[in-house]
């Protein structure tokens, strides 16, 4: 059992991100950002991108911070954490760990090219799921942009 643990850590990134990536634009309005986000199966956070490239993540409990009424008004660029943690897709899962491990408050990683393409987003959950039934399939859906 050690063993086969010790070799689950040498999975790559690439075998158990998830590559169906809901994002949203910076200048997209959180309005547009809650209404497409509630379209679909809610997250925690997203992944934002400027330009097609990721530039932060924006979490689902910050929409609190600006009442409903202000939705139209405001942008993600005003409450999207620009600090976040990019990894390859050949980095190794003792090393997606660490970084996951290394920041508490953030839960996902973009998983990124060496061009700086979004390719994916690694979860605390996405590794455990990963361990727990030995999946390094990896998955091959699409990536959606929210409005």
């Amino acid at each position: 059992e050690a063993v086969r643990l010790a070799d689950a850590w040498k999975v790559a990134v690439r075998d158990i991100m998830q590559t169906e990536i809901i994002s949203t634009r910076s200048n997209a309005t959180l309005r547009e950002f809650y209404d497409h986000a509630s379209a679909h199966h809610l997250h925690a956070a997203y992944p934002v991108l400027e330009n097609g490239e990721p530039a932060g993540v924006i979490a689902m409990r910050t929409l609190g911070a600006v009442p409903s009424s202000q939705w139209q008004d405001e942008t993600v660029e005003t409450l999207m954490d620009r600090d976040v943690t990019v990894i390859s897709p050949g980095a190794d899962l003792a090393e997606a760990m660490r970084l996951l491990v290394a920041d508490r408050e953030q839960h996902m990683l973009l998983v990124t090219s060496v061009g700086g393409k979004l390719e994916g987003i690694l979860t605390n959950l996405d590794v455990i799921s990963a361990l727990k039934a030995g999946n390094t399939n990896g998955s091959s859906a699409k990536h959606r942009k929210a409005h």
